[in-house]
């Protein structure tokens, strides 16, 4: 074998192997590299074998000229962004309701969490903050206006009712 100045991570010359010794030799680490990349065993073996069909398919053109564990490594990425911009679009052709659907889901929500809301308690002022706020959707400028406090106390108390929203929804799921 011509041997270079390059060597991969475990040591060996790497000029340009056999395919038989490629595999060999990085077979485990890309297998490695999927199941870190994709949250199911089955996405990763898909992943490592479209990954190795396309070193097949492109082994021609592979000179040598560098570590063959960066050639693969750069295949196996061009890959994994495929999956996941597959991935992406499937996910959102089947998650993504419409602006109406996802406003009254909210809305649904948000009136069930007052009312399970109202059980600890809401102060006054808590309440027309969730009324005009979350169920109407009134701009929070005008809302601060008409109970005389600031913008940023309004934003501040909104964030508080969410968080004690989320909790309450939480411990009813």
């Amino acid at each position: 074998m011509d041997v270079r100045a390059d060597v991969d991570i475990e040591g060996e010359a790497d000029a340009k192997p056999s395919w038989a010794d490629l595999v060999r030799r990085h077979d485990a680490r890309l297998r490695r590299w999927a199941r870190r990349a994709v949250p199911t065993q089955d996405a990763a073996e898909d992943l490592v074998q479209e990954t190795w069909l396309a070193a097949l398919v492109a082994w021609e053109r592979f000179r040598g000229d560098s570590l063959s564990s960066t050639w693969l490594y750069a295949i196996f990425r061009r890959k994994l962004i495929d999956h996941l911009r597959r991935r992406s679009r499937s996910l959102h052709r089947l998650v993504v309701p419409t602006r109406e659907e996802a406003r009254f889901d909210e809305r649904l929500d948000a009136r069930t969490a007052l009312v399970r809301l109202q059980g600890t308690r809401l102060s006054e002022r808590d309440s027309i903050l969730f009324e005009r706020c979350l169920l109407r959707e009134e701009p929070p400028r005008d809302v601060a206006r008409d109970l005389g406090i600031r913008p940023a106390t309004l934003r501040v108390a909104l964030s508080r009712l969410r968080q004690r929203m989320r909790h309450v929804l939480a411990e009813a799921a």
